[in-house]
């Protein structure tokens, strides 16, 4: 899919990044349109290239993650100053960023992995069956789906 801007839209749109240099950005409307959807940004300067494009009332949501001892060194402190790129670079432009668990959203929305990737990929293609879905988008959709029926019921509240 090739990238959207929604620099122009009057409304608040919902984000959903899953971190990481296999995951993505989705960018969803208030009423669930997919605006953009696309593999994480490999450098700083196209994530903010990217973020810049949002409107400034969106609301990011992100999974809550952290390295583990599994991960090696190496791979730990690259993940981590990955996450700390978003975290910079949404505070620049003063979006607001809520983290998530995956089990919460995944049971959200009745996909729990259990690590298996497919899972959340076929949950996603069903609920966005007019994109092409990947790995790398399919969690940042969910994330972004989540928060934007979150943000649904606060509307309401």
């Amino acid at each position: 899919m090739a990238r959207v801007s929604v620099k122009n839209l009057r409304v608040s749109c919902i984000v959903g990044i899953d971190p990481g240099k296999g995951g993505g950005i989705a960018v969803l409307s208030r009423r669930g349109k997919v605006l953009a959807a696309r593999r994480m940004p490999d450098t700083v300067d196209e994530l903010a290239a990217f973020v810049a494009t949002l409107p400034e009332r969106s609301k990011v949501y992100t999974e809550f993650v952290h390295a583990t001892p599994q991960m090696g060194v190496v791979s730990a402190f690259t993940f981590g100053c990955g996450l700390g790129n978003i975290q910079g670079v949404l505070a620049a432009f003063r979006l607001p960023l809520t983290a998530v668990r995956p089990q919460k959203w995944q049971d959200a929305l009745g996909c729990r992995s259990g690590g298996d990737k497919n899972v959340t990929k076929r949950r996603a293609a069903k609920l966005f069956p007019r994109i092409v879905m990947t790995h790398a988008i399919a969690d940042a959709l969910l994330i972004a789906e989540h928060g934007r029926r979150l943000e649904g019921r606060r509307a309401v509240k």
